[in-house]
């Protein structure tokens, strides 16, 4: 690999190290991201996005021969220049959804917008799992959680049945991180309210949620004409514990939350909700 990073992309002297996820490069000052590419036609998709708004995303490297991936041992690849790392979340938000998607026709891979489809097809997969695991193994996903996605479910279908008009999309992110933020790898198309629930709940998990992110929060939805029910839809939603349980099957780590988590995320979101009944009566969760 490493003279294929010198061969196609010019690097001096690449070293490559590994976290828990993904691939990274160093040469000279710069870092990179190394990325294997799973659907090509969506990462297509990416390229034509981030070539439009490449301001708020880090740069997908070409090669000496101006392509932006490479096939390697059958497998392709993209190089992504870390550039905006240190971009804080409330800053990126406030830009990104300023960036309305025009001609969805474009972009089929990266619209997200379906949340009933995907919410489904994740929980059906998981009680899936639950037939073949006990709960005294790593995949066990908690019955409590599919509870959980299945409120979510029912809550976002009564939520968007009230709405008279279709809403815009926006380019949004897959998952609010502390290191991908800006990178093109997640990038997907969706509505305003996903990246700031998705906002919340990284605040919530990193136990960073204050008063003044409900103040933010409120202005969001008042400035943006936001709905607070599909944004506590998404809060159920516990997509933070699906993403442990894939990462457990995938990589056979061991990884729980501990009860006090569970509690205390349990208790922030019925927080939020709270706050959110003072800006607009929405449906109630009775377990809450």
């Amino acid at each position: 690999m490493i003279f294929i990073l010198k061969y196609y992309y010019g690097l001096e002297n690449p070293s490559i190290y590994k976290d828990a996820e993904h691939i990274y490069v160093r040469d000279k000052q710069k870092k990179y991201m190394l990325y294997t590419i799973e659907n090509l036609i969506e990462f297509n998709e990416v390229i034509k996005l981030t070539s439009i708004n490449n301001e708020y995303f880090d740069r997908i490297v070409a090669t000496k021969d101006n392509d932006l991936y490479i096939y390697y041992h059958d497998k392709a690849y993209a190089l992504i220049e870390i550039t905006r790392e240190e971009r804080r979340n409330q800053e990126l938000i406030n830009n990104i959804n300023k960036v309305k998607i025009r001609d969805l026709k474009e972009y089929n891979f990266l619209n997200r917008s379906n949340w009933y489809f995907l919410w489904c097809n994740k929980t059906d997969y998981f009680r899936e799992k639950n037939k073949y695991y006990v709960d005294n193994t790593n995949y066990y996903v908690s019955d409590y959680y599919i509870g959980m996605a299945e409120s979510a479910i029912q809550y976002y279908n009564s939520a968007i049945s009230k709405e008279k008009t279709n809403k815009s999309l926006y380019v949004s992110h897959k998952r609010i991180t502390k290191k991908l933020n800006t990178n093109p790898i997640n990038i997907v198309i969706d509505r305003a309210e996903r990246d700031i629930a998705e906002y919340v709940k990284y605040l919530i998990l990193k136990g960073e949620y204050t008063d003044e992110c409900d103040k933010y929060l409120t202005e969001k939805i008042y400035k943006n004409n936001l709905n607070p029910e599909l944004i506590f839809a998404r809060l159920l939603f516990p997509t933070h514990y699906f993403d442990m349980c894939e990462t457990v099957i995938l990589n056979n780590k061991n990884k729980i939350l501990t009860s006090e988590q569970v509690i205390y995320y349990e208790k922030k979101i019925k927080n939020v909700y709270k706050m959110l009944s003072k800006i607009k009566k929405i449906k109630k969760i009775d377990w809450l």
